[in-house]
Order: structure tokens, then C-alpha cells, then sequence
């Protein structure tokens, strides 16, 4: 078994080609989707759905900040 086969075998090859297969997909699928959403929704509809995009963003941001101010994880470490 050549030193190649063993490496394109091994787990961790397999996860991050999924996980690189899943990152480009995360990138591309909105990107397709956008025209189709534009044309199907209505200039108007489309405009409230991406507002309602950025403010879940941003919530979701103001939520992980809040989770790193309050140190979870400095209060579940035992000294």
C-alpha cells in the first residue's frame, strides 16, 4: 500500500475533505440562491427577509460576545 493510498484512507483526510466540501457549499448556496430568492419574493418582500437576515446576524454576534464577556468557560474550570 503505497504512502499516498495510506493518507486518502486515513480519517482525518476524510473529514476535512467533508469539512472543505461543506465550507465551499456554506459560500456557494447563497450565492445561487439570491437571484432565485430576488425574482420570486419581489423587490419589497426580498428587503424584509434580508433585514431579517442581518438582525438574526447580529443578534447572533451580540450572543456569542456576550457568552465570551461572561466567561463560561473561566466559571466551569475547577482549581
Amino acid at each position: 500500500m503505497g504512502i499516498l493510498q495510506k493518507i486518502k484512507s486515513h480519517s482525518v483526510t476524510k473529514n476535512v475533505s467533508a469539512l472543505g466540501v461543506m465550507q465551499i457549499a456554506n459560500y456557494v448556496v447563497p450565492l445561487l440562491l439570491l437571484p432565485f430568492l430576488a425574482r420570486q419574493l419581489g423587490i419589497e418582500a426580498f428587503g424584509v427577509v434580508a433585514i431579517t437576515f442581518a438582525s438574526i446576524q447580529l443578534v447572533m454576534v451580540l450572543t456569542d460576545y456576550g457568552f465570551s464577556l461572561s466567561a463560561t468557560y473561566a466559571i466551569s474550570v475547577t482549581e
